[in-house]
């Protein structure tokens, strides 16, 4: 995510709409009491879009298309199908299948389960076993489906 002030996009709206009027950029830049080189940054900074990002299912070879897919998932990747086919999936692949179904990336599902970037990767690598309360956070924002060989005892009791 970038840093910083947030664009003003209602600003950047008006100066590219006097730009296509035939303005320069000085003139532009009268008229809103800044630099040129303000004007040229605001024309030339676009917002950053997220792009989106894929990686193949390691199993069936198709492509998940997620805003949320990361390089090292590649390495473990299931799609939902697959997922399904396999009820004895361990919870962190059965994790990861979900968040990238979901389009989250790790660190938008942790800020919305109220989890740590750090508990969320361990999860997902299998370094840790969640807890139950976890488990139910988890569950809460990625589905039922999240529950699989090692959480299906905590899911049906929360």
């Amino acid at each position: 995510m970038p840093s910083g002030r947030k664009p003003n996009l209602e600003r950047r709206q008006q100066v590219l709409i006097l730009r296509e009027m035939g303005l320069t950029l000085e003139e532009i830049a009268q008229r809103f009491s800044v630099t040129k080189q303000a004007v040229w940054s605001l024309l030339n900074n676009r917002p950053q879009r997220t792009s989106t990002r894929a990686v193949a299912c390691t199993v069936c070879g198709n492509r998940i298309v997620s805003p949320g897919a990361l390089p090292r998932d590649a390495a473990t990747a299931l799609c939902v199908d697959c997922l399904r086919e396999r009820p004895e999936t361990p919870f962190g692949q059965r994790l990861k299948a979900l968040r990238l179904a979901s389009g989250l990336s790790p660190t938008e599902l942790a800020e919305r389960s109220g989890l740590s970037p750090g508990s969320l990767r361990a999860y997902e690598e299998g370094r840790r076993r969640p807890q139950e309360r976890s488990i139910a956070r988890l569950a809460d924002i990625l589905g039922d489906e999240l529950c699989g060989s090692l959480a299906e005892a905590l899911c049906d009791a929360s």
